[in-house]
């Protein structure tokens, strides 16, 4: 068996000894959350909630609920409704991230999942989740556009696939970044030694995030997932964990 067919089979295995049941709650609470999210938009802007995911995306839904709300000429209370909505947004996000990547911590490292430590690892692990998504993604979104920038200065070439780029690099770069720093895991080295294994993932995930409805929902459940693929490669690269001798596939 050569290094990828062991690799993907470590990855099987973590799937079904905790790492499925860990990304459904996951799954699950994300999508309770952008319900509420939608209503609470829906309340706002006067509008039906049909009108409002007709668009098709989450980035069009906000585009046109927030100009559905900016057209109320309440600005005061839009900034204040937005501001208040991006700091639960953050918060709900570090929540539920950390207790993901703490739950696919303890499945490589062999420790039961459940529901209850699903959300222990959420309070363990929230404060350094949100620290790191605003330091990662704040530099990360300084580079591309910088990059962009010079692009199209250099080549005077405007770049309208936005969405694979950034999802493509997001990958190679920020996801395997932030899931380690967020467990204490080692980083330093992780990207070159494995770039062939994240770059076959990330191009998945980048070619579904440009397929409307169906392929977004394909790439939500990939990205979910990804960060239990980068904590399987890193316990194997270091043999910090053997899989098929502390787990029994259920």
């Amino acid at each position: 068996m050569n290094r990828g067919d062991s690799m993907l089979q470590s990855f099987k295995v973590a799937l079904n000894n905790g790492g499925a049941k860990a990304g459904l709650i996951y799954i699950i609470s994300s999508g309770l959350l952008l319900v509420m999210f939608l209503v609470i938009m829906t309340l706002f802007s006067g509008g039906s909630l049909f009108s409002i995911v007709a668009p098709g995306n989450l980035e069009s839904i906000t585009n046109h609920l927030v100009s559905q709300i900016m057209s109320t000429e309440s600005y005061g209370i839009v900034l204040a409704l937005l501001g208040i909505l991006f700091v639960f947004g953050i918060v709900s996000c570090g929540i539920l991230l950390g207790g993901l990547i703490g739950s696919f911590r303890d499945v490589v490292e062999g420790r039961p999942i459940s529901i209850a430590s699903y959300f222990n690892n959420s309070l363990h692990y929230a404060l350094r989740t949100i620290g790191y998504i605003c330091l990662y993604f704040f530099i990360f979104g300084l580079l591309v556009g910088i990059i962009f920038t010079l692009i199209y200065m250099i080549f005077l070439i405007e770049i309208n696939n936005q969405t694979f780029l950034i999802s493509l690099l997001s990958g190679l770069v920020i996801t395997p970044l932030l899931t380690l720093s967020i467990v204490g895991y080692k980083k330093r080295g992780f990207i070159t030694q494995n770039i062939g294994s994240i770059f076959i993932y990330s191009l998945a995930i980048a070619i579904f995030s440009i397929i409307p409805v169906i392929g977004q929902i394909v790439t939500f459940i990939l990205q979910t997932y990804y960060h239990l693929f980068i904590l399987v490669i890193s316990t194997k690269n270091n043999n910090t964990f053997n899989f098929t001798k502390n787990f029994t596939v259920e």
